[in-house]
């Protein structure tokens, strides 16, 4: 018959309770997540490729004014899951770059999954140089 999937009500919250991103030696970014069943997750990402990955949200959400987490994935899956080699990696990562990108005020959500354009280019290129300046 095939797998059910079943949408999990409140993880959304307590993922993002339980995430951090940290540099890593300088040349990495290092994700602390959690699994559904609770262990830990880390993510090592280089700078480059993240710095990548959120200009490539960026790109789109200024021109559509919003974005999917399902449109990110499909957009992102060839890249992450040639490194990462797992399904999960490549469902995981968008969703914690574009709740990192919530939770620093340039998208909003509410619902987890449909994230709309909150801050304007100036504000978002400010960030950029703030947050990949080391």
């Amino acid at each position: 018959m095939g797998r059910r999937h079943q949408k999990i009500t409140g993880f959304h919250t307590t993922l993002m309770q339980n995430t951090s991103f940290d540099f890593a030696g300088g040349e990495n970014i290092l994700i602390n997540s959690i699994s559904l069943k609770g262990k830990i997750l880390n993510y090592v990402i280089k700078i480059e490729l993240f710095k990548q990955y959120v200009d490539i949200i960026f790109d789109i959400v200024s021109i559509e004014g919003e974005i999917t987490h399902k449109e990110i994935i499909e957009i992102l899956f060839s890249d992450i899951y040639k490194i990462y080699k797992t399904k999960v990696a490549t469902k995981r990562i968008p969703f914690l770059i574009l709740n990192l990108l919530v939770e620093e005020g340039l998208l909003y959500t509410d619902n987890g999954e449909d994230y709309i354009l909150k801050s304007c280019d100036e504000n978002i290129n400010q960030w950029k140089k703030g947050f990949f300046s080391f």
